[in-house]
């Protein structure tokens, strides 16, 4: 896999992290998979591609997580990740919808732990590891 899709990947992991006790049946079990999904973003700083590699197995070893990950590596190959960091919204009657930026927010101790705000008034909340609160990237 290329360097840009290996971050992109990575960057696809960070952000699957939020989801997980949507996507999975219990809050255990998407406590489970984060903390393992952390230690692999932990060691991609020193071995990116290694950690892409274990990563790319432990999400798609669920159906849910498997699923997840194809929709938001479909577009890879037409450009930036759209789907993730922007919504289609409009008026009818007032023309096209066009895209909304979404703005991202990361962990600002290490950067593992992301969020897309699709709205002003959701609070994005802290991050899981290291408990401080999310900032715009």
């Amino acid at each position: 896999m290329s360097d840009e899709n290996t971050n992109r990947f990575l960057d696809a992991a960070r952000r699957i992290r939020p989801e997980l006790p949507g996507l999975l049946k219990s809050a255990a079990a998407a406590a489970a998979y984060d903390r393992d999904i952390e230690a692999l973003l932990q060691r991609s700083v020193d071995d990116p591609e290694g950690a892409r590699a274990r990563l790319q197995v432990l999400l798609g070893s669920r159906p849910e997580t498997a699923r997840w990950m194809r929709r938001a590596t479909a577009s890879w190959g037409a450009g930036p990740l759209r789907p993730q960091g922007f919504e289609e919204r409009g008026i009818d009657g007032l023309g096209p919808a066009m895209p909304v930026p979404r703005r991202k927010f990361v962990c600002p101790v290490d950067g593992k732990y992301s969020r897309f705000q699709r709205d002003a008034s959701i609070d994005m909340g802290l991050c899981p590891d290291h408990q401080v609160a999310l900032v715009a990237e």
